[in-house]
Protein backbone atom coordinates (compact mmCIF):
# COMPACT_ATOMS: atom_id res chain seq x y z
CA UNK A 1 0.00 0.00 0.00
CA UNK A 2 1.34 3.39 -0.91
CA UNK A 3 1.65 5.72 2.07
CA UNK A 4 -0.04 9.08 2.08
CA UNK A 5 2.11 12.14 1.63
CA UNK A 6 4.09 12.59 4.83
CA UNK A 7 3.77 16.35 4.49
CA UNK A 8 0.08 15.91 5.42
CA UNK A 9 1.09 14.00 8.55
CA UNK A 10 3.57 16.70 9.57
CA UNK A 11 0.99 19.40 8.91
CA UNK A 12 -1.58 17.60 11.07
CA UNK A 13 0.99 17.27 13.86
CA UNK A 14 1.66 21.01 13.66
CA UNK A 15 -2.07 21.72 13.96
CA UNK A 16 -2.42 19.47 17.02
CA UNK A 17 0.56 21.16 18.68
CA UNK A 18 -1.07 24.55 18.01
CA UNK A 19 -4.21 23.16 19.69
CA UNK A 20 -2.18 22.39 22.80
CA UNK A 21 -1.64 18.65 22.37
CA UNK A 22 1.62 17.34 23.83
CA UNK A 23 3.09 15.13 21.08
CA UNK A 24 6.71 15.23 22.17
CA UNK A 25 9.57 15.14 19.66
CA UNK A 26 9.84 11.41 18.90
CA UNK A 27 6.75 10.96 16.72
CA UNK A 28 6.88 13.79 14.21
CA UNK A 29 9.24 12.55 11.50
CA UNK A 30 8.84 10.95 8.10
CA UNK A 31 9.79 7.41 9.20
CA UNK A 32 7.36 7.50 12.11
CA UNK A 33 4.58 8.47 9.73
CA UNK A 34 5.32 5.34 7.70
CA UNK A 35 5.32 3.15 10.81
CA UNK A 36 2.01 4.59 11.99
CA UNK A 37 0.45 4.10 8.55
CA UNK A 38 1.54 0.46 8.38
CA UNK A 39 0.28 -0.25 11.90
CA UNK A 40 -3.08 1.40 11.23
CA UNK A 41 -3.52 -0.40 7.90
CA UNK A 42 -2.90 -3.72 9.67
CA UNK A 43 -5.55 -2.96 12.29
CA UNK A 44 -8.05 -1.87 9.64
CA UNK A 45 -7.37 -4.99 7.57
CA UNK A 46 -8.01 -7.24 10.58
CA UNK A 47 -11.21 -5.34 11.33
CA UNK A 48 -12.43 -5.86 7.76
CA UNK A 49 -11.78 -9.60 8.03
CA UNK A 50 -13.81 -9.70 11.25
CA UNK A 51 -16.73 -7.95 9.56
CA UNK A 52 -16.67 -10.50 6.75
CA UNK A 53 -17.02 -13.36 9.23
CA UNK A 54 -20.33 -11.91 10.44
CA UNK A 55 -22.15 -11.55 7.13
CA UNK A 56 -23.61 -13.71 4.38
CA UNK A 57 -23.41 -11.14 1.59
CA UNK A 58 -21.13 -8.27 0.66
CA UNK A 59 -20.98 -5.55 -1.97
CA UNK A 60 -17.69 -4.57 -3.61
CA UNK A 61 -16.88 -0.95 -4.39
CA UNK A 62 -13.77 -0.17 -6.38
CA UNK A 63 -12.24 2.98 -7.85
CA UNK A 64 -8.93 4.03 -9.31
CA UNK A 65 -6.67 6.76 -7.97
CA UNK A 66 -3.22 8.21 -8.45
CA UNK A 67 -0.98 8.84 -5.45
CA UNK A 68 1.56 11.61 -4.95
CA UNK A 69 4.21 9.66 -6.88
CA UNK A 70 1.81 9.36 -9.84
CA UNK A 71 1.40 5.62 -9.24
CA UNK A 72 -1.76 3.94 -10.50
CA UNK A 73 -3.74 2.47 -7.61
CA UNK A 74 -7.03 0.72 -7.06
CA UNK A 75 -9.00 1.26 -3.85
CA UNK A 76 -11.11 -1.78 -2.97
CA UNK A 77 -13.88 -1.39 -0.39
CA UNK A 78 -16.60 -3.71 0.85
CA UNK A 79 -20.08 -2.83 2.08
CA UNK A 80 -21.44 -5.21 4.72
CA UNK A 81 -24.46 -5.43 6.97
CA UNK A 82 -23.57 -7.53 10.05
CA UNK A 83 -26.52 -8.85 12.04
CA UNK A 84 -25.41 -6.90 15.10
CA UNK A 85 -24.18 -3.78 13.30
CA UNK A 86 -25.43 -0.98 11.11
CA UNK A 87 -24.27 -1.11 7.46
CA UNK A 88 -20.52 -0.68 7.29
CA UNK A 89 -18.20 0.40 4.48
CA UNK A 90 -14.72 -0.96 5.10
CA UNK A 91 -11.46 -0.53 3.18
CA UNK A 92 -10.20 -3.92 2.02
CA UNK A 93 -7.02 -2.74 0.30
CA UNK A 94 -5.28 -0.11 -1.83
CA UNK A 95 -3.37 -1.93 -4.54
CA UNK A 96 -0.63 -0.66 -6.83
CA UNK A 97 -1.30 -1.44 -10.49
CA UNK A 98 1.17 -1.88 -13.29
CA UNK A 99 -1.48 -0.38 -15.55
CA UNK A 100 -5.15 0.41 -15.12
CA UNK A 101 -6.51 -2.36 -17.35
CA UNK A 102 -9.53 -4.53 -16.66
CA UNK A 103 -7.35 -7.59 -16.05
CA UNK A 104 -5.02 -5.88 -13.54
CA UNK A 105 -7.93 -4.28 -11.64
CA UNK A 106 -9.76 -7.61 -11.54
CA UNK A 107 -6.60 -9.33 -10.29
CA UNK A 108 -6.19 -6.74 -7.52
CA UNK A 109 -9.77 -7.26 -6.34
CA UNK A 110 -9.52 -11.03 -6.59
CA UNK A 111 -6.35 -11.24 -4.53
CA UNK A 112 -7.18 -8.70 -1.83
CA UNK A 113 -10.90 -8.47 -1.17
CA UNK A 114 -10.83 -11.54 1.07
CA UNK A 115 -13.15 -13.83 -0.88
CA UNK A 116 -12.68 -16.49 -3.52
CA UNK A 117 -14.10 -15.09 -6.73
CA UNK A 118 -13.78 -18.39 -8.56
CA UNK A 119 -16.35 -20.06 -6.30
CA UNK A 120 -18.98 -18.02 -4.56
CA UNK A 121 -20.17 -20.95 -2.45
CA UNK A 122 -17.06 -21.36 -0.27
CA UNK A 123 -17.92 -22.25 3.32
CA UNK A 124 -17.51 -19.46 5.89
CA UNK A 125 -17.13 -16.85 3.17
CA UNK A 126 -19.79 -14.31 2.14
CA UNK A 127 -21.31 -14.17 -1.31
CA UNK A 128 -20.94 -11.15 -3.58
CA UNK A 129 -24.31 -9.49 -4.00
CA UNK A 130 -23.35 -6.29 -5.80
CA UNK A 131 -20.46 -4.61 -7.60
CA UNK A 132 -20.36 -0.80 -7.62
CA UNK A 133 -17.96 1.05 -9.96
CA UNK A 134 -17.71 4.11 -12.15
CA UNK A 135 -18.78 3.98 -15.76
CA UNK A 136 -15.33 3.66 -17.34
CA UNK A 137 -15.00 0.97 -20.00
CA UNK A 138 -12.33 -0.73 -17.88
CA UNK A 139 -14.95 -1.37 -15.21
CA UNK A 140 -18.22 -1.61 -17.11
CA UNK A 141 -17.12 -3.00 -20.47
CA UNK A 142 -19.70 -5.52 -21.70
CA UNK A 143 -17.12 -8.01 -23.04
CA UNK A 144 -14.17 -7.85 -20.67
CA UNK A 145 -14.88 -5.20 -18.01
CA UNK A 146 -14.04 -5.81 -14.36
CA UNK A 147 -17.70 -6.20 -13.37
CA UNK A 148 -18.25 -8.65 -16.25
CA UNK A 149 -15.25 -10.73 -15.17
CA UNK A 150 -16.49 -10.85 -11.57
CA UNK A 151 -19.97 -11.83 -12.71
CA UNK A 152 -18.57 -14.61 -14.86
CA UNK A 153 -16.58 -16.06 -11.96
CA UNK A 154 -19.31 -16.43 -9.33
CA UNK A 155 -22.26 -18.78 -9.18
CA UNK A 156 -24.92 -16.29 -8.16
CA UNK A 157 -26.08 -13.35 -10.26
CA UNK A 158 -24.24 -10.22 -9.20
CA UNK A 159 -25.97 -6.83 -9.41
CA UNK A 160 -23.72 -4.40 -11.29
CA UNK A 161 -24.27 -0.74 -10.44
CA UNK A 162 -22.88 2.40 -12.03
CA UNK A 163 -21.73 4.46 -9.03
CA UNK A 164 -24.41 7.03 -8.18
CA UNK A 165 -21.83 9.59 -7.04
CA UNK A 166 -19.97 9.37 -10.35
CA UNK A 167 -23.22 9.67 -12.31
CA UNK A 168 -24.16 12.73 -10.26
CA UNK A 169 -20.74 14.26 -10.89
CA UNK A 170 -21.11 13.76 -14.64
CA UNK A 171 -24.55 15.38 -14.54
CA UNK A 172 -23.27 18.36 -12.58
CA UNK A 173 -20.32 18.84 -14.94
CA UNK A 174 -22.70 18.88 -17.90
CA UNK A 175 -24.98 21.36 -16.13
CA UNK A 176 -22.11 23.68 -15.17
CA UNK A 177 -21.10 24.04 -18.80
CA UNK A 178 -24.35 25.92 -19.46
CA UNK A 179 -24.17 28.20 -16.38
CA UNK A 180 -21.70 31.01 -17.02
CA UNK A 181 -21.04 32.13 -13.45
CA UNK A 182 -20.53 28.55 -12.18
CA UNK A 183 -18.07 27.90 -14.98
CA UNK A 184 -16.24 31.10 -14.02
CA UNK A 185 -16.04 30.02 -10.37
CA UNK A 186 -14.68 26.63 -11.40
CA UNK A 187 -12.00 28.21 -13.58
CA UNK A 188 -10.94 30.60 -10.80
CA UNK A 189 -10.68 27.79 -8.26
CA UNK A 190 -8.53 25.77 -10.66
CA UNK A 191 -6.26 28.78 -11.21
CA UNK A 192 -5.83 29.26 -7.46
CA UNK A 193 -5.07 25.57 -7.00
CA UNK A 194 -2.43 25.58 -9.75
CA UNK A 195 -0.94 28.83 -8.43
CA UNK A 196 -0.08 27.17 -5.11
CA UNK A 197 0.37 23.49 -6.01
CA UNK A 198 3.03 24.13 -8.68
CA UNK A 199 5.24 26.23 -6.41
CA UNK A 200 6.74 24.88 -3.14
CA UNK A 201 7.55 28.47 -2.09
CA UNK A 202 3.93 29.56 -2.48
CA UNK A 203 2.80 26.41 -0.67
CA UNK A 204 4.96 27.28 2.33
CA UNK A 205 3.61 30.83 2.33
CA UNK A 206 0.05 29.52 2.24
CA UNK A 207 0.79 27.21 5.16
CA UNK A 208 2.20 30.10 7.18
CA UNK A 209 -0.88 32.16 6.35
CA UNK A 210 -3.20 29.35 7.53
CA UNK A 211 -1.33 29.15 10.84
CA UNK A 212 -1.96 32.81 11.48
CA UNK A 213 -5.68 32.69 10.77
Amino acid sequence: MQLSKTIDYSFMCDIQIENGMQLGNDHLGRDVCGNFSKAMSGVLSDKTKEYMKLVRFISIMSDGSTDSSVTEQESVLIYVHPETHAPVTALASIENLESATANTVYAAIKSKCGITLGNNEVEDQPKIACVNMDGAAVNMGAKNGVAKQINDQVNNKVIVMHCVAHKLELGILDAVKDVVYLKKIEDELKRICKFYSFSPKRGVELKKLSQNV
